[in-house]
């Protein structure tokens, strides 16, 4: 199927709460909203997405918000609004 989600992937859907620790192996995508700790190879916040805790990726983009830290293992990109309290973006 073509619009399917990849395998060890995650992605949180607008309107969707999730709340806890995850370690996604892949991609991870943020429309919604996710509280806790989420640690993937990479890390997609989009423009409607929300991260409320603490973010680790090799690779992380920012088009909605993270509210606590996010650790990038290679780069980092943001667009719009986002951040309250980022800290150690690019290593």
């Amino acid at each position: 199927m073509k619009d399917s989600i990849p395998e060890g992937s995650l992605y949180i859907g607008s309107g969707v709460i999730a709340k806890g620790r995850m370690m996604v192996p892949a991609a991870a995508t943020v429309n919604g909203t996710v509280e806790g700790e989420l640690t993937a190879q990479s890390l997609r916040v989009q423009a409607s997405g929300v991260m409320t805790g603490t973010a680790t990726a090799e690779d992380i983009i920012v088009a909605g918000r993270i509210d606590q830290s996010a650790t990038a293992k290679k780069a980092a990109g943001h667009r719009g609004n986002w951040c309250d309290g980022w800290s150690d973006c690019l290593r």
